[in-house]
């Protein structure tokens, strides 16, 4: 079945519950296409420290759009806007001097939500307001900022949880897009982990 990531284009004024308005006429608009539509998680803030007002950054912001069970508009995980998020939340926690967070985190929300499909990458950078700080995403794995050991149980746990239908999408940023070396350095992490993923979560 075709997919389309839909990514944060809806107006500021439209949020939340408001946004499933146009989420069913878009669902009702589908029927009988053989397509879906998935809202897309996006960074607290942007990459260039220039917007700071998504409007589904964590899991449970897509509550609503889960709990209308949609056949044609679902939720999509972006893993390294997931990265981007929780590191700079725990960036904010550590200025504010906190010592810990009695929230979940967030791949402790995903847990057992109804995922249609993944963005897989890494980031370096954090983007602040009021700063000229840049967030690169489509970063390789092995060269990101989180570290291999936490990006490994991420997607350990993605693939213990994902049904067969589920997609994934490696969102690997190329110096060179007629020679992609970086796509198969990935691909080449992903298989050196895959065995121990199946012995870890009984694949």
């Amino acid at each position: 079945m075709p997919r389309f990531v839909f990514p944060q284009i809806i107006p500021e004024f439209l949020v939340f519950r408001q946004s499933l308005v146009l989420f069913e006429k878009i669902d009702s608009y589908l029927v009988g296409s053989g397509i879906t539509v998935d809202v897309e998680n996006l960074p607290i803030i942007g990459n260039q420290s220039i917007d700071y007002d998504s409007v589904f950054v964590s899991p449970e912001d897509f509550s609503d759009l889960i709990n209308a069970n949609f056949s044609h508009v679902k939720m999509m995980w972006d893993v390294g806007h997931g990265l981007i998020t929780q590191t700079t939340i725990d960036g904010m926690m550590n200025i504010q001097h906190i010592s810990s967070n009695p929230k979940k985190t967030i791949w402790a929300q995903l847990q057992g939500l109804p995922i249609d499909y993944y963005h897989f990458c890494s980031f370096k950078g954090l983007a602040f307001p009021f700063s000229s700080n840049i967030c690169e995403e489509g970063v390789c794995p092995q060269i990101g900022d989180p570290s291999q050991q936490q990006i490994s149980k991420i997607l350990g746990n993605i693939f213990s949880n994902c049904s067969v239908d589920t997609g994934m999408t490696l969102e690997i940023q190329e110096n060179d897009y007629t020679h992609r070396d970086n796509i198969f350095q990935t691909l080449k992490w992903i298989e050196e982990r895959e065995q121990a993923w199946l012995t870890a979560y009984g694949g």
